[in-house]
Parts: C-alpha cells; sequence; structure tokens
C-alpha cells in the first residue's frame, strides 16, 4: 500500500521526495493510517523531506479531547512533530452566520494554510479517500452539478494533496488493523441527519447490492470524466476561457472583454454559441455567480433590459446587447467632492482624476473631446460641486438657447447603460447649476464669449 500511494502521488501531483510535508491527522482511521504510510515512507528513504502532523480541536464533542490525546502521543512515538490548535468553533459560525460544518472547514483550512506560510511546507495532505470521493460526486449529483462535481474529489488543489484518494475505506481498515494502528470513531460519522452519513449508510450499501464492484466502477467512470472534462476545458479556450482556471484570455474568440474595471459578454455572440448556458456560467463563475444565476440571465437575454444580478463580490446588468460585469466595492463608492478656485486636482473615489488649469487667455480652438471642457471661470459661483446626478437633474446645453434638457434624455440619447450611467458625474456651481457633464455635455451658461477674461479648463 505505501509503494501504491507513492506511486499514486508522482503520477498525479507535483510531489517530490525531497518535499517537505504536513499531514492533516484528526485521530480517525483515515488520516492515522497516512501519517502510519509517510512515518514508513521516511524510515525507509522514500521521503527525504520534512514531515509533521496538524491536529484541530473544533470543541464540539465530548470525546476531542481524547482525539487530541491520541495524535499528541502517536507523533511522539513516531518522532514526528505536532502542531495543535483549539477553536471556538460555535462562536465562530455564529458571528460569521454559517453551518457548524462550514465554520469548522474554515477554521480548519485557514489555519493549514498559515502553518504552511510560517512553517516552509510545500504542501497539506489530507486523508481522503475513494469512498468519500463517491459521496462527493453523488452529493453534486443530487444537488446538481456540471462535469467537474462528477469527478468526485481532486487530487490536488492548490496547496492540498490527496495521497489515499484511489484507496478504499476498506483497504484503510485492513492496513490499520494489520499494523496495529490505533485510531479513534467520530460519533458524528453515525448521525443520519447528515446527508453524507445518510449516503454512507443507507444508500451506498443498496448500490453496492445491485453492483458489488460500485467503487471500482466509480473510478473508472472518475477517470473518464476527468479525461472529458478535459476535452471540454480545451474547447472552452476557443472562447477565451483559460483550460487552467486562469483569467480569460483577450483572443479574437473571447466573449468576455475586459473594458476598464469592468468586463462585457457580448449577448449575441454568446446566443451563437452551440451552448451557451455552459459557456455563460464558466464565464461568469469567476466573479462568483452561481449556475442558478447564469440560467437566469440566459433566460432573460432577449427580455427588457435593467435586471442587476449578484454574486457575494460582484454585480451584472443585463444590458441591450451585452452583459456588463462590475466589482461590488466599485458601485458602494460615495462621490462628493468640492473644488475651490485656483484647485489643481480631485481624485474620484473610483481612481480618475479631475485635473484643472486657471487663469487661462481664451483658446483659438476648443476641445474636440467631451472629455474636455473650457469654461469662463468668472461665470461660476464658488466652491464647485463634483458629484452624482440624481433624478430630475436638467442641463441647458450649448447651443440649445437656454433649454432645459432632462439627463435621463441626454443619456438615453447616448444609449448609456445603467452601470455607465451611475458613472458619470455633474459638475455644478454654488447655486446648484449644473456646467459639464463630464465625457457628454457642457452648459450653456458658462460658455466663453467674447467678454472672456479667465478661462478655466478641466479635464476628466
Amino acid at each position: 500500500m505505501l509503494k501504491r500511494t507513492l506511486h499514486f502521488l508522482q503520477q498525479k501531483t507535483p510531489w517530490q521526495a525531497e518535499n517537505d510535508l504536513l499531514l492533516a491527522v484528526s485521530g480517525g482511521v483515515d488520516s492515522m493510517v497516512m501519517a502510519h504510510l509517510f512515518k514508513e515512507a521516511r524510515e525507509q528513504g522514500l521521503v527525504q523531506g520534512r514531515i509533521a502532523l496538524a491536529h484541530c480541536h473544533f470543541g464540539l464533542r465530548s470525546e476531542a479531547d481524547l482525539d487530541a490525546e491520541l495524535v499528541q502521543q502517536t507523533a511522539e512515538k513516531w518522532d514526528l512533530p505536532c502542531f495543535t490548535k483549539a477553536f471556538e468553533t460555535a462562536a465562530y459560525a455564529e458571528h460569521h452566520q454559517m453551518s457548524i460544518q462550514m465554520a469548522a472547514r474554515e477554521l480548519r483550512y485557514l489555519w493549514f494554510e498559515q502553518l504552511l506560510q510560517e512553517q516552509g511546507f510545500d504542501f497539506l495532505l489530507t486523508a481522503h479517500h475513494l469512498n468519500d470521493s463517491l459521496e462527493t460526486a453523488l452529493l453534486n449529483f443530487i444537488r446538481g452539478s456540471g462535469l467537474k462535481g462528477l469527478i468526485g474529489i481532486p487530487v490536488r488543489r492548490g496547496h492540498i494533496l490527496r495521497p489515499l484518494l484511489e484507496t478504499t475505506r476498506e483497504e484503510i481498515v485492513a492496513y490499520a488493523k494489520q499494523h496495529h494502528i490505533p485510531w479513534r470513531e467520530d460519533s458524528s460519522n453515525q448521525s443520519l441527519k447528515y446527508r453524507r452519513n445518510l449516503l454512507r449508510h443507507e444508500i451506498i450499501p443498496r448500490l453496492q447490492q445491485i453492483n458489488p464492484g460500485l467503487l471500482e466502477g466509480f473510478r473508472q467512470t472518475s477517470h473518464n470524466l476527468e479525461e472529458a472534462e478535459k476535452l471540454y476545458r480545451h474547447a472552452l479556450a476557443a472562447y477565451g476561457l483559460s483550460s487552467t482556471g486562469e483569467p480569460p484570455h483577450q483572443g479574437p474568440g473571447a466573449l468576455l472583454r475586459a473594458k476598464g474595471k469592468s468586463w462585457e459578454i457580448d449577448k449575441k455572440k454568446l446566443l451563437e454559441t452551440p451552448a451557451p448556458a455552459t459557456i455563460l456560467y464558466e464565464l461568469l463563475r469567476p466573479f462568483g455567480f452561481s449556475a442558478a444565476v447564469s440560467r437566469q440571465a440566459l433566460e432573460g437575454a432577449e427580455g427588457i433590459p435593467g435586471s442587476i444580478f449578484l454574486s457575494p463580490t460582484h454585480e451584472m446588468l443585463s444590458d441591450r446587447n451585452k452583459w456588463i460585469i462590475r466589482s461590488r466595492t466599485e458601485a458602494n463608492s460615495p462621490l462628493h467632492i468640492e473644488i475651490q478656485r485656483g484647485q489643481t486636482s480631485a481624485e474620484l473615489p473610483d481612481g480618475r482624476q479631475l485635473l484643472m488649469e486657471w487663469n487661462l487667455r481664451p483658446p483659438q480652438s476648443f476641445p474636440d473631446t467631451p472629455r474636455e471642457a473650457c469654461l469662463d471661470a468668472d461665470k461660476l459661483k464658488y466652491p464647485l460641486l463634483l458629484r452624482p446626478w440624481k433624478a430630475g437633474d436638467f442641463i441647458r446645453p450649448l447651443g440649445m438657447k437656454g433649454r432645459k434638457k432632462k439627463l435621463q434624455d441626454l443619456f438615453t440619447d447616448h444609449k448609456l447603460s445603467r452601470f455607465e450611467k451611475e458613472k458619470i458625474p455633474v459638475l455644478t456651481d454654488a447655486r446648484g447649476r449644473i456646467a459639464w457633464v463630464p465625457g457628454l455635455q457642457m452648459a450653456d451658461w458658462c460658455k466663453l464669449d467674447e467678454e472672456s477674461k479667465n478661462v478655466v479648463r478641466f479635464v476628466l
């Protein structure tokens, strides 16, 4: 079993014999066997790097102290360093409004990551085995999963390696008995209130009655799906999606395009692909959007624009011909900047700079870009204010002889999306009159004329 485990690691992961390894050990049979295997590997010279155990005490079960004691005693007996940490798991779960199981998982891996960095270990090893992978695949199937979820547990996730992933629990227990390895049973593993336990104790035994070779069948199916998933990723690369999970590239076929601090997806191009639902989900997944949100967005793709979809970190607007994605932190940045006469610059919350030049003479020609405006500084009342536009705002546009135009109508003329409208500031004077809508329109009342002597130039 030892040579098979190390061979599996060599074939499936970047592990090398000289790597330093941190082993997550709970005291259960799986992790105790894993620790014994790597202790034996070190003694036989098959592993040259450091090995240490890490044990989490979550304070959730009365027998947790005995689990910690077993791990510590075993580490001393096998001459292995052992790190232990106690957590206030229930309090953490309540504070972060999550389940106890999710809290324990989050605390565990945050601490493991900290140990990896502080102690210089190359990899964290966990004792997930083939039965665990089958249970995970079935849970994903029941919930509704993509191809990747049906593969089960991956052998590698970042710095985490799972050396026992093709070993059955039956093999692990037999090894523990053969080598007289002590372990402790987690009483919560018997409770059928957890879906995984219901699968383990009720559903999978029934499936094994239908097919006694269920685990071997799943192992082969998992391999087949893994190969299919590689082909799937390769096909997605044609639409700008990386086969390695990296950010989308900007090649000629890319459907997701960066535009400033936001991203855009062309609806027409997406709908012309062979599998719009799948491709949209993969485009949105790096931004934290769920499969359900992806389906809702696609169903409303040709409907009335304006719908907003949320993920924990981003928001997406369904516009006329595209979806626009931006960070939610960017959306919440306030804008209220007072500008005094003579001030030369001001920084907006999104990082843009408003630059100003004062006491200029009237220019021979005027800027041909709406990002610039030359105004009569003496017609303005100070301080000026750069603020967001609001409903009811209007401007008296240059050349319209004092007639009003609502900003909403101005935005409609320029076919601006809701997100683009939100980023438009307005420059007003102390009387509240809008002098300039950067990027779109200058007002008539503060324009330069033959009597203008002091010019202020704005650039945004």
